[in-house]
């Protein structure tokens, strides 16, 4: 809007002084012209409140809007400065993962929490009552989660995020350290590697540790699924 508006196509008549009068709040429109000079925004805490309650951070993005200047990019981008502290588990966060536009997270409360990356905003909650949220990874709207029950026992999870509902919950007979989803299978780590098709959670390949008595306690894997790395005891 504003490269419209003093792009000599319309009209602006200055004051004496040759000002132009912008009909905006300075102190929200002040991050629009910082951002304009450097390209860094720099955005307050989401805490943040005016002496109405309302989010300082959403009137400044409002601000944005305004004047139709996108932000999409700038918040995923290096030059967004900030620290977002986003409120909603009862207890430890657990774990944690990025995932397009959202952002997932596990905790102690048994809950699999869903938000929007750049509000902040709570998408979703999915539930296990009783249970502590230890891992979970997700891909393609399919998010599998490693959990613990009240007795110790370890459960591997499946939530279809289109959906809204738990696909898979069995019990995983043994530790479960880690787990990953690449390419339609899921890696869970514990006693062994596991590898089940995501389709029905049925294992393709169960690969013990190289030494006797040893734990697989973590393990990534390469995009195309062809290639897991694992950690041991020794």
């Amino acid at each position: 809007m504003l490269a419209a508006m003093f792009s000599g196509r319309h009209s602006i008549k200055p004051d004496a002084s040759g000002r132009i009068f912008l009909d905006r709040d300075p102190a929200y429109f002040t991050y629009v012209l910082n951002y304009l000079r450097d390209g860094k925004l720099r955005l307050p805490n989401d805490d943040a409140v005016d002496e109405d309650g309302v989010s300082i951070r959403s009137k400044i993005i409002q601000e944005f809007d305004y004047f139709c200047i996108p932000l999409k990019g700038v918040l995923k981008s290096t030059n967004f400065i900030n620290y977002r502290t986003i409120n909603g588990h009862e207890g430890k966060v657990r774990t944690v993962k990025v995932e397009d536009d959202a952002i997932i997270s596990g905790g102690e409360d048994g809950t699999i929490r869903l938000w929007d990356i750049e509000t902040g905003n709570a998408i979703h909650t999915f539930h296990q009552e009783g249970f502590v949220i230890e891992k979970l990874d997700a891909e393609k709207n399919i998010i599998v989660v490693g959990s613990r029950d009240a007795e110790r026992d370890e459960y591997l999870s499946v939530y279809d995020i289109n959906t809204k509902c738990c696909t898979h919950h069995l019990n995983h007979k043994g530790p479960l350290y880690d787990v990953k989803l690449r390419s339609e299978k899921v890696y869970t780590c514990g006693y062994s590697l596991q590898v089940r098709n995501l389709a029905d959670i049925s294992v393709i390949l169960s690969e013990p540790a190289v030494q006797e008595g040893s734990l697989f306690w973590c393990v990534d894997v390469t995009p195309d699924g062809h290639t897991a790395v694992t950690g041991q005891n020794e």
